[in-house]
């Protein structure tokens, strides 16, 4: 388990691994190390099997790992490639999406192509195939940028949550001010409940 890292050009490559045996404890430890040595160098490339569940890249539904991956991730700048049309593990009738790769935002901006393959590579993961090009000019479809705005929602209380928005009416004016009220007050609820996640400044590989 872990990752290693690699220089080629001008651009950071990690390889990572999180087998499912990991408890979450060591799976969210590994990303503490992944990020803290991520945030020294850029950009970044970060891909590999992390055996993880969200429904932003495809799968039907977002499990533990999968939550603080996307917390992990939201404290990098990095785009997730992965287009959740096609699966990148296949085992007789089962299939899954937990091959992924996340580009630092200035090589997503960039003019490159992310697909699946369907070549035979005598392993129940496909390989992946990742082009990047210096031309900055972008001409495919906008990426998924990570949000680095947010709350740790593993520590969310439904019951405080629910106390801190019913704190006060919804008041007057028009339906936009409303809805602005609203935004305002699910914010401070939030903000109530839990602590915001942590913030930061900021030869293609077929693997």
């Amino acid at each position: 388990m872990g990752f290693v890292r690699a220089k080629l050009g001008n651009i950071h490559f990690y390889s990572c691994y999180a087998p499912p045996s990991l408890t979450f404890d060591e799976f969210t430890d590994f990303l503490d190390r992944l990020v803290k040595d991520a945030k020294e160098h850029f950009p970044v490339a970060i891909a590999g099997d992390f055996n993880v569940w969200a429904v932003d890249w495809g799968s039907k539904e977002t499990n533990p790992r999968g939550r603080a991956l996307l917390e992990a991730m939201s404290c990098l700048d990095v785009v997730l490639l992965n287009s959740g049309v096609k699966p990148t593990y296949t085992r007789g009738e089962k299939s899954s999406i937990v091959d992924l790769t996340f580009v630092g935002g200035s090589l997503g901006r960039g003019n490159s192509s992310w697909r699946v393959t369907d070549v035979y590579n005598h392993s129940d993961h496909r390989l992946i195939f990742w082009e990047v090009s210096s031309d900055r000019k972008s001409t495919g479809p906008a990426l998924k940028k990570m949000n680095t705005l947010g709350w740790r929602t593993s520590m969310f209380d439904p019951e405080l949550f629910r106390a801190a928005l019913d704190d006060g009416l919804i008041g007057e004016g028009s339906a936009m001010q409303k809805a602005e009220n609203v935004m305002r007050r699910v914010v401070k609820a939030c903000d109530v409940t839990m602590p915001r996640k942590r913030s930061t400044n900021r030869l293609p590989p077929m693997y």
